[in-house]
């Protein structure tokens, strides 16, 4: 498969959500969101109307995360701050999984906390369930992507990118359970653009990959387009 910068980028979810992340940095990759048209870009929450306000009249959507990251929040703190951000102009959301749930085998509360989620934001807000599958089994991988798809969910992402890299089995595993019942996001220790082309060879729909990846995934893409 030829993977080129346009392929790649409108695949793209780029991040920028390291605790130290500046205004300056945020303001470098909306610039370069727009030179490169990237997908999507999720910056850190307290700068979410910013970030809506400077992509508007792009392509480009603002997608933000809601609540905290260890995903255990209770679902009405997920649903609030889900709320939140479609209210504040944001166009995806991503949530993370009640691992905690999961983990206790309490599979119809996980069910519940993402559909609560997707009932507040609406059917025409994509919603994207990360799994933490590096911190999981197969078995629980397997689990953990079929509750997504029943809780309503579009997309299964695999990672918060906090917890462990993404491998390849990963995304075969949850590829090989689902098929098309929710499209896959993969997220977490992507660095190069082999990894990318073999993970859309694998069934992957879109990436997260943070800005500062991004632009030598970009870079290397460039040099190959140049070459060939």
């Amino acid at each position: 498969m030829n993977l080129t910068i346009s392929k790649f980028t409108n695949m793209l979810d780029c991040t920028l959500t390291n605790p130290t992340a500046s205004k300056q940095e945020l303001y470098q990759m909306l610039a370069d969101a727009k030179q490169y048209h990237f997908h999507t870009v999720l910056g850190p929450r307290c700068f979410n109307e910013l970030i809506v306000k400077e992509l508007a009249g792009t392509t480009i959507l603002p997608c933000s995360g809601c609540s905290a990251t260890l995903g255990h929040d209770p679902s009405k703190v997920k649903t609030f701050h889900a709320k939140l951000a479609v209210s504040q102009g944001i166009k995806e959301i991503d949530m993370v999984m009640n691992l905690v749930y999961l983990k206790s085998h309490m599979y119809s509360e996980v069910i519940q906390d993402i559909a609560a989620v997707k009932k507040a934001i609406g059917k025409e807000i994509p919603l994207k369930c990360i799994i933490e599958a590096p911190l999981l089994s197969d078995e629980e991988i397997k689990t953990a992507s079929k509750l997504v798809v029943e809780g309503g969910a579009e997309y299964i992402k695999t990672a918060s990118g906090l917890k462990g890299p993404t491998t390849l089995h990963h995304i075969e595993l949850i590829q090989n359970t689902i098929g098309r019942d929710a499209k896959i996001k993969a997220a977490s220790g992507i660095r190069n653009a082999e990894m990318v082309r073999e993970m859309i060879n694998a069934g992957v729909d879109r990436f997260g990959i943070s800005h500062s990846s991004v632009m030598k995934i970009i870079l290397e893409l460039a040099v190959i387009e140049k070459s060939s």
